[in-house]
């Protein structure tokens, strides 16, 4: 499971953003939850190509990225959850 990744948005942090940090499954074992640094997304199990739903979390650092690679926040990790109706 890997979203394709836009050459035009690629910068010195691409790498380090996109990293997963958190990995859930549904309730139902259909789906997959993943928390990287600016995003949560949705993954079919039956569909790797990409994901069905991306939400953007935190979009204002982006502007930051230099100053939280320079404090070593870049490398915090977050969680993720699904609710009891894995939503």
């Amino acid at each position: 499971f890997e979203e394709p990744e836009d050459p035009s948005n690629r910068s010195f942090f691409s790498e380090i953003i996109s990293s997963v940090s958190d990995v859930k499954f549904s309730h139902s074992g259909r789906y997959m939850l993943t928390r990287d640094y600016l995003t949560v997304k949705v993954w079919d199990l039956n569909m790797e190509a990409r994901p069905i739903e991306t939400y953007q979390v935190h979009d204002y650092l982006r502007s930051k990225l230099c100053s939280l690679y320079e404090n070593d926040c870049i490398f915090d990790k977050f969680e993720c959850a699904w609710n009891g109706s894995d939503r």
